[in-house]
């Protein structure tokens, strides 16, 4: 398993919390996927649908924390946002060459050393300040 569900910490926003955990299983099936092609299993067509899911997914996760931002004012939005962006243009350089040889050793590396850490670091940091605030206005 390339990230356990209990290693993301829990925000105040209980919607960022499922998006959260949605995307550690499409991250955790990704990583399946991706040593089910090292050992030599033709996976292109599973592994393809699922990194569509992902880049999908983290459009929805993003935008709709944006949203939840700008309905409330907090403060860090264009930080915060800033950081989805470059994350956003990060991905999907990695994803747009993943079925060549040395795109798939990049996207692989990305995936399992660049992601996990990336993503909980995210989520403890910026998604916790963030949802904090945003917990205040709604309350």
């Amino acid at each position: 398993m390339l990230i356990a569900k209990d290693a993301i910490p829990q925000v105040a926003i209980d919607i960022m919390n499922e998006v959260h955990d949605e995307e550690v299983v499409l991250l955790n099936d990704i990583d399946a996927l991706i040593e089910r092609r090292l050992s030599g299993e033709d996976v292109e067509e599973a592994l393809g649908a699922r990194i569509e899911d992902l880049m999908e997914h983290v459009e929805f996760h993003f935008s709709n924390e944006e949203r939840l931002m700008r309905e409330t004012g907090v403060p860090v939005y264009p930080i915060h946002r800033g950081e989805h962006d470059r994350v956003r243009d990060e991905l999907g350089t990695i994803c747009a060459d993943w079925r060549s040889e040395e795109g798939f050793a990049r996207f692989a590396a990305y995936i399992r050393q660049t992601m996990p850490p990336w993503f909980a670091n995210h989520v403890a940091t910026m998604d916790t300040v963030t949802a904090h605030m945003m917990s205040q206005v709604l309350a």
